[in-house]
């Protein structure tokens, strides 16, 4: 099996994290306001059992009672916003085939992470815990990566294999020429 094929695809998925150091201030921001201030419930959890001489009871609780399963959920819907706001404002969107991937993923991850909260065991946290936190770390990096969709036209030419009205414009240019650079007829 060759290795490369495998590469690409993961590649083409993964190039939009590139923007990151064009826009640093801006991701900053986002990493300060909506991922640590979004964990202020969570301290504010952790100062108040401090006291608690027992401090297993906090992970306990938490893990328990799913709260990384609604930190995920507020994470995604928090990202998907300003994406589904862009569709309803502007007609002639860059990049729409991508941005309706990602907001259909993160879409899925918020249904199933409802289900798992709705039917959350929590006699059972040695499960819960693996669960919780590959669906927290997965709804962090759909986050991110809904965050920097929209920035991915400041640096167009260099992402222009993603947007699908370019794409549909060099087919239709490619599809009107009938002979190449020799006079050989197609």
């Amino acid at each position: 099996m060759n290795i490369s094929k495998c590469v690409k695809p993961i590649t083409f998925i993964l190039k939009p994290f590139t923007i990151i150091p064009k826009i640093k201030y801006n991701f900053l921001v986002f990493i300060l306001i909506i991922i640590l201030g979004g964990h202020f419930g969570i301290v504010t959890s952790l100062l108040r059992d401090l006291g608690n001489a027992n401090s297993s009871t906090f992970f306990q609780r938490q893990f328990s009672s799913g709260v990384f399963f609604n930190m995920a959920i507020a994470f995604l819907v928090s990202a998907i916003c300003p994406v589904l706001i862009e569709f309803i404002d502007d007609k002639n969107i860059k990049f729409r085939g991508l941005k309706l991937t990602a907001f259909a993923f993160s879409f899925v991850i918020i249904i199933i992470s409802i289900i798992f909260l709705a039917t959350i065991d929590t006699d059972n946290t040695s499960l819960i815990l693996p669960i919780q936190a590959i669906f927290y770390l997965v709804s962090l990096l759909s986050t991110s990566y809904l965050f920097i969709l929209p920035y991915l036209k400041y640096d167009y030419d260099n992402f222009i294999e993603y947007d699908d009205a370019k794409r549909g414009e060099l087919s239709k240019v490619a599809k009107d020429i009938h002979s190449d650079n020799r006079g050989v007829k197609s």
